[in-house]
Parts: structure tokens; sequence; C-alpha cells
């Protein structure tokens, strides 16, 4: 019956020859009453999204999905800089970056210091995917910069150029009888000069060829290639003494949290927080590259991990940042919280913002002057002990029932998130309430509603 109804849009969409609007889908085709609401937006979405022949051409409206060109660009070619000395800081590195295949301005940043470019960059990485010689050292720049600037954690797809020059390289004779890969010609010029890019470039459109001879179709199989080929070098992985098995990490939940490395002695060897917990513990078991020897040290150390679920990524950023200040673990970069906090005013007013969880539950921050606390909500609020706890913390100067007092230095990591994720939530200004309880109505109202028709402001009309 579904298959007969995308028949129908399908046809439609081909004889009009434009995109159509999600109401007059969900009206003309799914027969649904009230088609210009938000549920009937999400059916539709629904239907459509799981059929490859209809793509959102723009939000709320629906057309026929256009070809695409498979492995296409744009691709961020990516040049890490590490000055000596600074091995342990990786967020003093910089980087400069640009686009592969369409016109782009080079973005650079360099230190513990928000810059103009670095929002940008961070863009870049969440939305293609990255070429770069040093895919391990920028993991940690990007894992540095995320922590001192509470940026959300990206995902990023990272084509590991070197692993690449060297499949792509004709094989040489060697002794014995085998065949070596050739190292690849020349010295490798300085990345703010132009035959960089280019050499880059052209690396990448052989490596396109490549990957479609090998049948590879997405960046992300491109990016897991040269690992993924020795197979050999999986199973050795997994015949390590470790106290968990692969299942056991494949099984791991996909929600934010917090994960601790630790050896055999119990020692926390290193902690890390993750919007998906299941992706993250998974990337450490990925089968060893020849240059991988930083990684495969950790792997020797460790003997067991161990993990806590969070409402949001942003409590699981304090989590990981309390924990590494109270282990210390080897492993871990001790970051320095503190740099660049007057970077990121959010304002003199109080504030009460809500943060989406991942799946399901919020993460509720009370902001008063330099105070910050927190309270998770999953499940029903209680109004009278919501407005207890918020007179206690905005009027009385106490901790609230229920909430936490978030101190220095991970409370800077709140209003630095903010300054990059503030649209995702939802504010409430004190001052916009007469009252506590027409706050706590107000946030009651905003759980049980589904997001998209959640303001990004909440307010009563009147004065506090």
């Amino acid at each position: 019956m579904q298959t007969e109804m995308t028949d129908r849009i399908a046809a439609a969409l081909r004889e009009r020859g434009e995109a159509l609007s999600a109401a007059s889908i969900a009206s003309d085709f799914l027969r649904l009453t009230g088609a210009d609401g938000p549920a009937a937006r999400a059916l539709v979405r629904a239907v459509l999204s799981a059929d490859r022949r209809f793509e959102e051409v723009a939000e709320g409206r629906w057309g026929l999905a256009r070809p695409k060109r498979r492995l296409s660009p744009p691709v961020v070619l990516c040049h890490l800089e590490r000055p000596p000395g600074t091995q342990r800081a990786p967020w003093l590195w910089g980087v400069r970056a640009r686009l592969w295949g369409e016109e782009s301005p080079i973005l650079a940043h360099r230190g513990a210091e928000r810059s103009g470019d670095l929002g940008s960059l961070f863009r870049w990485f969440r939305d293609y995917p990255i070429a770069c010689r040093q895919p391990g050292s920028l993991g940690r720049w990007i894992g540095a910069q995320e922590r001192i600037h509470a940026l959300p954690e990206v995902s990023a797809v990272v084509l590991d150029v070197r692993a690449w020059q060297k499949r792509l390289a004709p094989p040489v004779p060697a002794p014995g009888g085998r065949s070596v890969h050739a190292a690849p010609r020349g010295p490798v010029p300085p990345a703010d000069t132009g035959p960089e890019w280019e050499a880059m470039g052209r690396l990448l459109e052989e490596l396109v060829a490549h990957a479609h001879e090998q049948g590879l179709h997405t960046w992300r199989d491109v990016a897991l290639w040269p690992g993924a080929v020795r197979e050999e070098t999986r199973r050795q992985l997994w015949q390590t003494d470790w106290s968990f098995s692969s299942d056991d990490v494949a099984h791991l939940p996909e929600q934010p949290g917090v994960y601790r490395f630790l050896a055999s002695d119990g020692a926390v060897l290193y902690v890390g927080k993750a919007k998906n917990l299941r992706q993250r513990i998974s990337s450490y078991f990925r089968p060893l590259e020849e240059a991988s020897s930083r990684r495969a040290e950790f792997l020797r150390q460790i003997q067991r991990f161990e993990y806590d679920t969070t409402a949001t990524e942003l409590e699981a950023l304090i989590r990981e940042a309390q924990a590494i200040r109270a282990h210390r673990p080897t492993w871990n970069v001790q970051v320095q919280l503190g740099t660049g906090e007057g970077a990121y005013p959010i304002g003199e007013e109080d504030l009460l913002i809500m943060v989406p969880g991942a799946e399901s539950g919020f993460s509720v921050f009370a902001l008063g002057g330099d105070r910050v606390a927190l309270r998770t909500i999953d499940g029903e609020l209680d109004p009278e002990a919501w407005g207890r706890a918020l007179r206690s913390f905005y009027v009385e100067g106490e901790v609230g029932e229920g909430f936490e007092e978030i101190l220095s230095p991970e409370r800077v990591l709140v209003r630095r998130w903010l300054g990059w994720s503030r649209d995702a939530c939802t504010t409430f200004r004190l001052a916009d309430f007469s009252t506590f309880a027409t706050l706590v109505e107000a946030l009651r109202t905003a759980v049980a509603s589904p997001p998209d028709t959640v303001p990004a402001i909440l307010r009563d009309g009147t004065d506090f």
C-alpha cells in the first residue's frame, strides 16, 4: 500500500515538474486532517526520506532526488602545524584548511584563544570529509578545541593522506622477490603555498578513481579502506587480553556519556566524553595503521572500560572535565579551561536554559550572575518542587533541591557551549515571568511539546 502511494507521489512530481509542500502531500496523498501541522510534516518526512527517489529540496518541500556524483567535492584539505615542544599541548597547534572542489578562503586557527575562523572550521569538519597527512594528531587537536571552547562534538570523516599515498604508489621490487610501495616522490611543499593544495587535490582525484574500482561508494568507506583491507590486523587486535570483547563494544548505547579506560590495577588511564558512546569507543579499536604507535601503546596499557550515560552532550562535557581534574589520567591532556573565558558573554540577565537530550530527557541549566546549576528532567516535572528550587537558587542564593551547582572551572563550559549552540536550546528569561509558578508552567509546556514546536525563547509577557 505504501509503495503504491509513493509511486503516485513520484508520478505527480514528474508530471508537475516542481516540488510539492509537505502539507499538500499530507492532504492529497496521505489523506490527513490537519495536514499543515507538525505531526503531518513529520509523517511525510518519515515516509519519503525512506525512499531514495525523494529528497527534501527545502524546508517542508519535497521533490524527486537529483542524481548525485559519487565521492564528489567538497573535501576539506587540512594541514596541521605543531611547533616544537608542544607535543602534550595540542591546543597550541595551528590548523590551516581550504576546500577542494570549489572556491573557498583559507581558514586558519592557532592557539587556545577563540578566533573568527574556529567556528567556520568546525562547520566544515561537521559537513565535509577531511583530507589530512596527520589524522591522529588532527583528532587530538579537535578534541582539545572541543574541550576548551565547549564545541559540539563533530564525527569527522578523515582521509589519511599518507596511507592513501602509500596505497596508490606503484610497487617496486625489493630483496627476496617481494614488492613494496614506493615512498611519495619529492618533499612535501609548505601548507600555505598553492603547490601543497594542488598536490593534495591531485591525490584526491587519483584516490576517487581508485575508490570506484574498489567499489567504495562513500567518503566514510574511503576513510576506512586503508585499515579495513588488513583484516588480519583486525583479528590480532581483538586477541588482546582485555576484559571486554568486540560484542561488548558493538552493544554500547548510542547516547551521550562519559567513558573511562582503566589499567589492570584500576588506575584511570583516560577519560573521554561522547555524543554517541558506541561510535566514539568503537573508534579506538579500528585496525592499526603502521604509524599508529601511540594508539598501539595506549591499547596495550588498558584492561577494561567503564561508562556513564548523560542526558545531553553538554552534561557529558562537564562530567569529563570534572573527572579529568579529579583523576589526572596519564593519557589525558590537562586543558586549562579558564583560557579565553571573556570571549563567551551571554549577558547579565538571569536565565533558565533547557538543553534537549539526544534521545529523551533534558538538561536544565540555571544561570544567575556567575553561578551555574544543573538539573536533569527525565519524566514528570513536579511544579511545587521546581518552584521552591528555583526560588532557592535565584532569590536565596542557595542550591535548590534537585539542582547541582557547577563550580569553576567547569561552569565556563556552559557559557561557552551556549555561545555555539544556543539556537538549539530553549531559553527562559526570568525577567519575562511574573512568578516562579508561571516560569515552571512554561517549562512544563516546553518539556511536553514536540521539539520543533517549542520557541527558542518563552515568556509570559509580564514583568518578574
